[in-house]
């Protein structure tokens, strides 16, 4: 009934798989215990009437009891589930005959009292081979099912929803990892349902990273161009919300240890993120833009990526990764709007024959820094800074970014450079040595 979606349909077979295999075990530490406190079935005594014995050891099993293991799986526990409660001084003419009548099915008499005495964790491994056993059956449909559903998927993926169909691709991983770690508490880890379990965890991972780059590489063979206001592309807007964050969400809830989660999200990130960045790359080179106006998209769309992993944990690192690139692109905003500003201001012409004049000699001298032009430079910059508004300058570029703190501190940094390049300009003029009288 619920074939058509994905996520009910393998959850429900999990369910039922991890249900079955509960209540299996129960009945099975009912039937011979488990731990110190089991009540195991003794090993098998020879019986007077071998006509008697062989009808009990083919008997079937009764109607009431269909979901009990095997007469073998049973028997093959004997060896390690222990007897407690069996007296140390059983009388001894007994257990010379049992042991006469038994010896080829019961074990050493030498081993007895360790079998008596097995720990905790030895009679839960036997359990757990015993249910591997019982349910050795179901790995092959189940494992045929899931992937059917991963192949039904394949073709949503270049569509108009693929980053929806991604991201249930990736729940379905994490789905099987949840009941992987779940169902190994109750099974030999080494079974065969939970090297099945691993597998299908294995083809929903390996299906999901060829998928996400047929995804990536078809965003990037069409790079979009950048919007008026310089706020991310859509369709890198959607890869970070429809995608990127969802892909976190689903990893945020899976049963991970805290210590593996940072090494384990760490390939789906890299799958994701390094497209992203490619692509937004393309999209700020590949049309025409300035310096100033490309590095407020860089950083307004790797702004957008970092608010997607900034609340998690074991995305710390790709986070400082980001802030590498964010603070790139802030230098170099913070350089162009400088020059831009000192531009406007009539400064620019004059520190550039500060800085880079040949000659020794009085700067008085230098064509273009005589008394007069040095006057007039200076009358500009301060009529612009009464125009502009010293306390607001407008900074088109600047204003546009996205994060009120990366436009605040932007702007005490073009600030903070227009200051000091006018102390240069005006320690160059007070200089003796530059011949300005006054």
């Amino acid at each position: 009934m619920h074939a058509h979606d994905p996520m009910r349909y393998v959850g429900d077979m999990l369910a039922w798989l991890h249900q079955a295999i509960a209540s299996e075990r129960e009945l099975l530490i009912g039937l011979v215990g488990s731990g110190e406190d089991a009540v195991a079935l003794p090993p098998p005594v020879a019986s007077a009437d071998p006509d008697r014995r062989s009808s009990m050891s083919a008997a079937p099993s009764s109607p009431g009891m269909a979901t009990s293991p095997p007469p073998t799986a049973i028997h093959r526990s004997h060896s390690v589930i222990g007897i407690p409660g069996e007296s140390q001084n059983h009388d001894s003419s007994h257990s010379s005959s049992v042991s006469s009548s038994s010896s080829s099915a019961s074990a050493p008499a030498s081993s007895l009292p360790n079998a008596r005495h097995t720990p905790h964790s030895a009679s839960n491994t036997a359990l757990g081979r015993v249910l591997s056993m019982a349910f050795d059956a179901v790995c092959r449909p189940f494992k045929v099912r899931v992937d059917q559903v991963l192949t039904m998927k394949e073709s949503d993926v270049t569509g108009s929803n693929a980053a929806i169909s991604l991201v249930t691709i990736y729940r379905l991983a994490n789905l099987l990892d949840f009941y992987t770690r779940t169902i190994a508490s109750l099974i030999d880890s080494t079974s065969s349902l939970s090297q099945t379990l691993v597998d299908a965890k294995h083809d929903c991972l390996k299906t999901f990273y060829t998928h996400v780059k047929t995804y990536t590489d078809s965003l990037l063979r069409t790079p979009p161009a950048p919007p008026a206001d310089l706020m991310p592309a859509i369709s890198v807007r959607d890869a970070i919300t429809r995608l990127l964050s969802d892909l976190i969400a689903t990893f945020n809830a899976s049963l991970v240890p805290i210590e593996e989660r940072t090494s384990e999200f760490s390939p789906v990130l890299d799958a994701v993120m390094s497209p992203l960045l490619q692509l937004c790359t393309l999209s700020a080179t590949m049309h025409p833009l300035d310096l100033s106006s490309m590095a407020v998209y860089m950083i307004n769309s790797i702004s957008a990526m970092q608010a997607a992993l900034a609340t998690y944990d074991f995305t710390a690192p790709r986070v400082e990764m980001l802030n590498g690139h964010v603070e790139s692109h802030m230098d170099t905003l913070v350089e162009e709007q400088t020059s831009v500003l000192l531009g406007r201001c009539g400064l620019r012409p004059k520190l550039a024959l500060i800085q880079f004049r040949d000659s020794q000699g009085p700067l008085n001298l230098v064509p273009g820094m005589d008394r007069q032009s040095v006057l007039e430079a200076v009358l500009h910059f301060e009529s612009t800074l009464v125009d502009l508004g010293a306390l607001v300058l407008p900074l088109p570029q600047i204003d546009m970014l996205s994060s009120p703190r990366l436009r605040s501190q932007a702007r005490r940094q073009v600030l903070h450079l227009v200051s000091i390049a006018y102390a240069t300009f005006y320690d160059a003029i007070t200089d003796p040595a530059n011949k300005y009288i006054d």
